[in-house]
């Protein structure tokens, strides 16, 4: 969980910096998008193993 908030603080801030490149949004949010995705599949993943081992 804190790798997860830890990684999130740094892509927050990376995206403020990226921001101010206009060219580079498109790309950022697909970057933004696939993490997102990753995240919610790993916090799932380890949501369930966390229940499983009770």
């Amino acid at each position: 969980m804190v790798v997860v908030v830890g990684v999130l603080i740094i892509i927050n801030s990376l995206v403020i910096v990226e921001t101010q490149q206009l060219e580079h949004r498109l790309l950022l949010k697909q970057v933004l998008s696939m993490v997102i995705k990753i995240s919610t599949v790993y916090m799932s993943r380890s949501t369930n193993i966390w229940i499983n081992s009770w």
